[in-house]
């Protein structure tokens, strides 16, 4: 019978940029392994939230070789990082199915609270922190991401975070970010200057300190199903192209198109670009969904090759500067270093969607939306 597990990707991960490389770790195909992602969520991560997410490991099966007061230790962890004082936080949530669910987790992520003997063959050996005094005292713990270690205790958080999503359907921090503060966090550090010139590369703007803020926008970077179905890992190799100062991950979805949404997100094109090529429209509703243009919108069944893996990111300018990273969609333009030129294979097969504009934005937030209770409805189904 197939498990559940989860991996609980930290808030300290995200704000290092180290989103991409964990992903690219988690989703990478293992043989003798059929774990595989079945859903994905990003969650505010408030101090009550989160309390309640550190009580579901209460009575959790102690791994063998685990540091005896790692546990404590887990807990002040949570109740310090994610206190009120240290808010705005962020978590993200993927949630895996497979024989081996709990196993599997455990064995890429490393001790679920930490070893003296952790190394480089595990995300936490990699890239967690672990130390401890002369006398055994744990005098610094860097998790990186939270996992279980056994069903009870998955089934416990994933529920937790389920019930969560229920209040908060939508799953994007729109308002989680105070951007004239983090503006001021860059200038603090010295790197003002070096933003600016970022943003004028990317984009040819050359903004003042106090347009910044005032040029927030929301973009989505969304995998497209035939790279979620054949190298699942790689939405994690291209998050590392989008790391930067100034760019905040406030959203994931990972989710099945119906033929409706494809229609509100690409309809577009039917009287546009693709006006005269109808079977391409048909060819890119096939490609998303499995179905053609005009078949019944209901949602697919969840097939992972034909998923979609959308991250929404915020920040100034952040439209025209995920743009230039993706690539354009003419291959004839695409240059050595952005995405599309290095995993695309032509103007249907590039790999990835990058929003245009603001407006583009609003109507592609909307579909994917529309999604939202499609992450609570395949938890409760795996639940059962």
């Amino acid at each position: 019978m197939a498990q559940l597990s989860y991996v609980v990707i930290d808030d300290d991960t995200l704000r290092k940029f180290r989103t991409g490389h964990v992903l690219a770790d988690i989703l990478r195909i293992r043989p003798k392994s059929n774990l595989q992602l079945v859903a994905a969520r990003m969650f505010y991560a408030t101090p009550d939230l989160m309390q309640d997410f550190s009580r579901t490991f209460r009575g959790e099966r102690k791994l063998k070789g685990t540091h005896p007061k790692i546990y404590s230790r887990f807990d002040r962890y949570i109740e310090e990082q994610y206190a009120q004082e240290n808010q705005p936080k962020r978590v993200l949530l993927l949630v895996f199915r497979g024989d081996r669910a709990i196993d599997d987790v455990l064995e890429i992520v490393g001790s679920p609270r930490g070893s003296p003997n952790i190394d480089g063959t595990t995300i936490r050996g990699t890239y967690g922190g672990f130390n401890t005094s002369k006398n055994g005292r744990v005098t610094y713990f860097e998790p990186v991401v939270f996992i279980p270690n056994d069903p009870k205790t998955s089934n416990r958080g994933i529920g937790l975070f389920e019930d969560y999503a229920q209040d908060h359907p939508q799953g994007t921090l729109e308002s989680l970010f105070d951007w004239n503060a983090e503006i001021k966090k860059i200038q603090s550090m010295g790197l003002l200057e070096k933003f600016q010139e970022r943003v004028y590369a990317r984009t040819g703007i050359q903004p003042k300190d106090q347009d910044l803020p005032s040029n927030v926008q929301n973009s989505i970077f969304m995998v497209k199903p035939p790279v979620n179905g054949k190298h699942p890992h790689f939405p994690g190799v291209f998050l590392p192209y989008l790391a930067g100062l100034g760019r905040n991950i406030i959203g994931v979805h990972y989710f099945h198109m119906s033929v409706g949404d494809f229609n509100n997100f690409y309809g577009h094109l039917k009287d546009g670009a693709l006006r005269e090529k109808p079977e391409e429209f048909d060819g890119l509703c096939q490609m998303f969904t499995g179905y053609p243009s005009d078949a019944s919108e209901a949602l697919l069944t969840p097939d992972p090759d034909h998923a979609c893996f959308a991250f929404i990111y915020q920040g100034p300018y952040i439209i025209p500067i995920i743009r230039d990273i993706v690539g354009p969609t003419n291959p004839t333009k695409w240059q050595p270093g952005q995405i599309r030129h290095d995993f695309g294979r032509n103007i249907q097969m590039n790999a990835v969607h990058a929003t245009g504009d603001p407006n583009d934005y609003s109507r592609e937030r909307d579909t994917i939306g529309s999604n939202g209770p499609q992450f609570s409805n395949t938890i409760q189904e795996l639940l059962k």
